[in-house]
């Protein structure tokens, strides 16, 4: 495993920001980080460090919320019966999990509909919502989608059918002829958070029908919030702490069972836990196979009934990992040899499955866009990821006209263009990417919060970061750094697991960091007595019932 530690990238040292009065009551590194999470009020720096879902918005500010909400009651009353149309990622499937419990404690008659990622793609399509109409359907509500299916959703209005969209992806001019479409990024919404997973939209539904008793599905929301990568900030702050809490006092069993066969039974769950090792094996199951394994592992009643699931969510999980390693080899080719600000690759048998797993890697590698392809038939489906800065749906809309169907949000999307058109979609969007991305986005670089002396990196500077925590897109994970510190030592740790270097500074003070994964290469390049500026994270760690901090290295230079 390569280290990941930044040794001749750009450093980039945010500024120290003027402390506005109403922070003045906090320490300097506090108010720092707050002020680059655009928090300058002691109002808004409360709500941060003590989220509180008491701090959510009025939720009838909502637009459609109380009309969505009359129709679910009407057709629960007249005994209609509701499809629940959810999406194959983690967040359609906690989003379709949560809707249809809530349905059925309401005495709906409810079923849940998980399209296959394959054979149907993303959001409504045509074929499943005539078979719904032959069920017998009455009442279609989709979470995670639906946004963007005008077509669809008018099929369905003319087949006597209602819809009511749930969701949270970007809303185009053309609304759905739906019946209600709750989104908090419509234009004409006025409900201050933006930003919610689809399942972070559903718990909103969810409180409108029964109230706190909404609140013992925070585990859902915190796992699909997680998983989509929406901003750890607001709202989603504070469903996701409360989530993690009830998670970690008592959580439903195929979580448990999940956490079992991840390795992590005895194990605290966080943000890393879920985004890491959690999400990628519940997501597995839409990648590759079907989601309803993962739907059906959330919905188990017992550990023994959810045993059995999160066992072939792991091994499709394995089988996820050697496909994307094996794609990933390919792509590398296509990629290392393009001069252009985007990356645009495919083959004829990428799994539609990884490819947007491959993208990410793609876009960590070269730091730039990336758009992977699997090429079927007559039409090609890809995926795709951004860097920071560039917002690849906006980007995508300028060769609209040569897509078929896409959607998404400002650093990943999805898109399927028709084999006739794929290489003139390719020709302009890298002739637009490279006359309008501005090269100086696609520089990797460190970022570092806050420069420190060794002499305040105390147990109260570490109060200070889980106070913060916890971390994730849009709440990073703080980065400091010491200046022109010199190297006292190195010692190999357990097995060779880790590298720990010794530092010293002219606070006289000392510093243990440590390097993870393969560090021969890098201690081949350190030498003893010679002076580096170090850039770390720190953590709370637990070993044989003591716990201790931890910094773990991220960049180093020469001074």
């Amino acid at each position: 495993m390569r280290t990941n530690i930044k040794t001749d990238t750009r450093w980039v040292v945010s500024d120290i920001q003027p402390v506005p009065e109403e922070l003045a009551g906090f320490d300097f590194v506090t108010a720092q980080l707050l002020l680059q999470r655009q928090i300058n009020t002691k109002v808004g720096a409360e709500e941060f460090l003590r989220p509180d879902l008491a701090n959510l918005g009025d939720l009838h500010q909502l637009a459609d919320l109380d009309r969505a909400v009359e129709r679910i009651k009407q057709a629960i009353t007249q005994k209609q019966v509701i499809v629940v149309y959810g999406d194959y990622d983690v967040d359609g499937v906690t989003s379709a999990t949560l809707l249809s419990n809530v349905l059925k404690e309401l005495g709906a008659t409810v079923s849940v509909y998980l399209p296959e990622r394959l054979t149907e793609g993303y959001g409504l399509n045509s074929e499943a919502i005539r078979q719904l109409k032959t069920d017998g359907t009455d009442l279609i509500i989709t979470v995670d989608n639906g946004t963007t299916n005008v077509t669809e959703i008018a099929l369905a209005n003319s087949l006597g059918l209602e819809v009511i969209v749930v969701d949270h992806h970007q809303v185009p001019a053309e609304l759905p002829p739906a019946y209600a479409l709750i989104n908090p990024k419509r234009a004409d919404d006025k409900y201050p958070f933006k930003d919610a997973a689809a399942v972070g939209v559903t718990y909103y539904l969810a409180k409108a029908l029964i109230g706190d008793g909404a609140n013992k599905y925070l585990d859902l929301v915190a796992l699909g919030t997680v998983a989509d990568v929406v901003p750890l900030v607001g709202d989603n702050r504070a469903m996701v702490v409360a989530g993690l809490r009830q998670m970690n006092e008592k959580t439903r069993p195929g979580i448990a069972v999940l956490k079992e066969v991840a390795g992590l039974k005895d194990q605290a769950l966080d943000v890393y836990h879920i985004g890491f090792q959690l999400g990628p094996r519940l997501n597995a199951a839409g990648r590759i196979d079907h989601a309803r394994i993962a739907f059906d592992l959330l919905n188990a009643e017992s550990e023994e009934i959810a045993r059995p699931l999160a066992q072939e969510l792991d091994a499709l999980n394995t089988r996820r990992q050697e496909m994307t390693d094996r794609i990933l080899e390919e792509t590398k080719t296509q990629a290392t040899e393009s001069q252009d600000k985007i990356i645009i690759v495919g083959g004829p048998d990428w799994s539609i499955g990884v490819v947007g797993i491959v993208a990410g890697r793609l876009v960590e590698e070269f730091f730039k866009p990336a758009l992977v392809f699997e090429y079927q038939d007559e039409m090609y489906k890809g995926s795709g990821r951004s860097v920071e800065g560039v917002h690849l749906v906006d980007l995508l809309g300028k060769v609209g006209h040569l897509i078929d169907h896409f959607g998404g949000h400002a650093k990943a999307a999805g898109l399927s263009v028709t084999k006739d058109n794929f290489e003139k979609f390719r020709t302009e969007l890298i002739k637009i990417a490279n006359t309008e991305i501005d090269s100086a986005l696609l520089t990797a670089s460190l970022r570092v919060d806050v420069l420190l002396q060794i002499n305040h990196v105390t147990p109260k500077l570490m109060a200070t970061i889980e106070a913060f925590a916890p971390f994730g897109f849009g709440n990073v994970t703080p980065v400091f750094g010491v200046m022109d510190a010199e190297l006292t030592g190195e010692m190999p740790g357990m097995n060779g697991v880790f590298l720990d270097l010794f530092f010293k500074d002219e606070s006289g003070r000392s510093l243990v960091v440590k390097v993870f994964g393969d560090w021969t290469a890098l201690s081949l390049r350190l030498t003893q007595g010679a002076h580096y500026d170090i850039a770390f994270t720190m953590a709370t760690r637990e070993w044989n019932g003591r716990k201790f901090m931890q910094q773990k290295l991220v960049g180093i230079r020469s001074a």
